[in-house]
């Protein structure tokens, strides 16, 4: 019998997760379990614009974008959190294209790169979160 949620509790659960973290920041590694090691030069949080949830996935509406980003790193990990500043951390991942960028550049994601995806009993796979955030250097 294939194990994680039943699509009714996914989906109400991924919708209260996206209506309390909204605030997106970069990492140069893995950002621990509380969300606070390896933040980027860049530390400002992104607000991202969730779309609606379905069969266990939402991803983002609008393009998630820092604009003259404060360093020269590779961007591998982010963290979701629940205010601008401070705050809840919530979730994090990894970012699937690494992002390289020089000082004074923009990084953004492309709409609907952003996918946070909970695993129905139905899909066959055990009850693991996958997030990942596709960037580009602009």
């Amino acid at each position: 019998m294939p194990t994680g949620w039943s699509s009714t509790a996914g989906n109400a659960a991924l919708t209260t997760l996206i209506g309390t973290y909204t605030w997106v920041q970069l990492h140069v590694g893995d950002p621990g379990a509380a969300g606070t090691a390896n933040v980027a030069t860049e530390t400002d949080r992104v607000q991202v614009d969730w779309g609606t949830v379905a069969a266990g996935a939402v991803a983002n509406e609008a393009a998630v974008e820092w604009t003259n980003v404060a360093g020269t790193e590779d961007y591998t990990h982010f963290t979701v959190w629940s205010l601008a500043a401070a705050g809840v951390f919530g979730f994090s991942g990894t970012v699937t294209a690494n992002a390289l960028v020089a000082i004074d550049d923009k990084v953004n994601n492309n709409a609907t790169m952003l996918r946070t995806l909970i695993p129905f009993s139905s899909s066959r796979r055990g009850p693991v979160w996958s997030t990942r955030l596709a960037v580009r250097h602009a």
